[in-house]
Order: C-alpha cells, then structure tokens, then sequence
C-alpha cells in the first residue's frame, strides 16, 4: 500500500493539480534588448482538455506536464521526487501524509500556491458532478469511494 500511495501521490497529482514555472531570462545590462525566445511544440494530435480533472488522453497529459507540477513529480529516473512539495512526512501507520510547500510556489498570475489548492482540486475531481475519469485512481484515499457515491 505504502508503494502504491507513493506511486499515486508521485504521478496522479501531477496530472491533478500543477503550478506554471516558466520564466524568462533577461540580460543584466540596463537598457539592453532582451533576445527573442521562442517555443515551438507539436503534437500528433489536438488537446482535448488542460483541465486535470478530465483529462484522459495522451496529448494533453503530455503538455500538462510541461506546463503543470504536483507535489510531487517523476525525474528522468523515474523516481518520485520533490515537486512543490519540498518535504513529505508520512504517518506511523500510513494513513496521514503531510507535505510542506515551497515559499516560492506560484501560480502564472504570480499568486502563491497553497494548500487551499490541492485540497480544492481533490474535492473537485472527486465530486460527482465532475465526472472525472480520473476519481478510480484515488479510492485509497479515506472516505474517496464515499465521496464519489454520494453519502459524503
């Protein structure tokens, strides 16, 4: 189980759940005109959402990974590590899992990032009226299956 949930929290929030970390460089000359950056993607086919609770396709989850980050995330490895998530704490007996955020964790409008989110995108993608295809994917979590049938 303890794999399992390592495995969940370690691709399933990134999916769920991300933060926009690009940046632009610029020189340190005052004045001088920064160079032109440009980024060109393609794709085999088109996006069908970039909202994480619905996603289900390939493309998309494909760019959400470029442009999102959960707390945590896959290296090149394939290993869990750190994501905005800078610290991950796990209870004696596995069912309590506490991670602490980064301080500079923001969003592209530059709002910080805070639990608040992560909290309300679980809630989201468990609740019903989403109907998420991802929600099987979270039934290891207490009460998931009682949220998605209603009785909580």
């Amino acid at each position: 189980m303890r794999k399992t949930l390592k495995h969940l929290f370690g691709t399933t929030v990134v999916a769920l759940l991300g933060v926009s970390t690009l940046s632009a460089c610029s020189s340190s000359k005052s004045g001088a005109k920064a160079p032109k950056q440009e980024l060109t993607w393609m794709t085999t086919s088109e996006i069908q959402t970039m909202d994480p609770s619905k996603m289900v396709d390939t493309t998309g989850s494909e760019q959400a990974s470029n442009v999102f980050e959960g707390l945590n995330r896959l290296n090149k490895a394939g290993k869990v590590v750190s994501g905005v998530a800078t610290k991950t704490n796990q209870s004696k007996d596995g069912l309590t899992w506490t991670f602490t955020l980064r301080k500079n964790a923001k969003w592209s409008n530059g709002n910080p990032v805070t639990a608040e989110d992560f909290v309300y995108s679980l809630r989201r993608t468990l609740d019903p009226k989403t109907q998420s295809q991802q929600q099987n994917e979270w039934s290891n979590v207490v009460n998931a299956d009682d949220v998605l049938a209603g009785k909580k």
